[in-house]
């Protein structure tokens, strides 16, 4: 949605208006002609602008992406005063994006055949990828179905004495970076991300350890509980994510965090020499905080703008575990 305004003008800290550009430079006024180059900037210059407010201040972002290395973080020091309201807003007819994201580049194409790419030095874990805006799969398996149908395996039973959980044996294997698989259950009105930690088999029986916390929880939570009233973990059904052993489906990807390799499958079409690959770095992108809930901010407005690109790791530090309805 674009905003309104982006009247032509000097702009400038003076006229209470700025203007904001990836080709600026912070080092200029923030004027239509030379606009600041970071919202954070702008940011910075509108807090040395609002004590004597007659009217709205107004910080105009032309189109393009404004990556963040870090929260970009609003207080109290960003609120209007005197009834006026500090505005960021999309040029007219303009598009801009505030991202967490990074991109990735410096593809190659693997040369054993599989149609792969892959590409290096990525020194921060995530657990979300875009091609071309669109998000693509981590890797898994069994793979999803025709237009992104669901697909699963189903449990065949568990140990709460024994902290194990059982699935066909054909279903499991010593996949390198065994610790890093997760298993993402969907049992008890709710998904659970469990990562494991081994295995073991009987005849078709695989059997399931999964690393702590979540082993500590999932066996002994009141309800929804694994075990549950309601034919315990036997038909709940569930899919293995997260090894380059699963990356056999075009718009898969799995990172390597050991290596520090990214390899991906391109979707038909992709041409991964100009396509925009994208990886999520910052978790909070954009914070908006008070003080306390006596000292809140406020007057502050923002339209027409994206937020894209938040990451999110805590299910690969700690596992993850909802209750019903999420």
């Amino acid at each position: 949605m674009a905003g309104t305004g982006g009247a032509a003008g000097t702009g400038g800290a003076a006229s209470g208006t700025l203007y904001v550009s990836p080709t600026g430079n912070d080092s200029n006024p923030g004027t239509l002609a030379q606009p600041l180059r970071t919202v954070g900037k702008a940011r910075d210059l509108v807090r040395g602008m609002t004590a004597n407010m007659t009217a709205d201040i107004t910080v105009y972002l032309r189109a393009g992406t404004y990556p963040q290395t870090g929260t970009l973080a609003f207080s109290n020091l960003d609120s209007g005063q005197n009834g006026h309201y500090v505005k960021y807003l999309a040029y007219t007819g303009e598009q801009p994006i505030i991202t967490g994201g990074q991109p990735i580049t410096g593809w190659t194409a693997s040369i054993t055949g599989s149609g792969l790419y892959t590409a290096s030095g990525i020194t921060t874990p995530f657990r979300q990828l875009y091609v071309n805006g669109v998000k693509a799969i981590r890797a898994r398996t069994p793979n999803l179905g025709t237009n992104g149908a669901f697909a699963f395996n189903r449990l065949t039973g568990a140990d709460d004495a024994n902290q194990n959980i059982q699935v066909a044996s054909s279903e499991v294997s010593s996949w390198n970076n065994f610790t890093k698989v997760e298993m993402h259950a969907m049992i008890g009105w709710g998904d659970s991300t469990l990562r494991l930690a081994s295995y073991t088999t009987t005849g078709n029986t695989a059997y399931l350890k999964v690393q702590s916390p979540e082993s500590t929880i999932v066996f002994v939570r009141p309800f929804p509980h694994l075990g549950g009233q309601f034919g315990g973990f036997t038909k709940h059904c569930y899919y293995f994510e997260n090894a380059l052993e699963f990356l056999d489906q075009p718009g898969e990807w799995y990172l390597d965090e050991g290596t520090g390799v990214l390899s991906y499958k391109p979707r038909s079409g992709e041409d991964l020499t100009k396509a925009v690959v994208v990886a999520p770095m910052v978790e909070t992108v954009v914070s908006i905080a008070g003080t306390s809930t006596t000292s809140q901010v406020g007057y502050l407005w923002f339209q027409g703008i994206t937020f894209a690109h938040s990451t999110y790791l805590g299910p690969s530090q700690s596992g993850f575990l909802d209750a019903q309805a999420g």
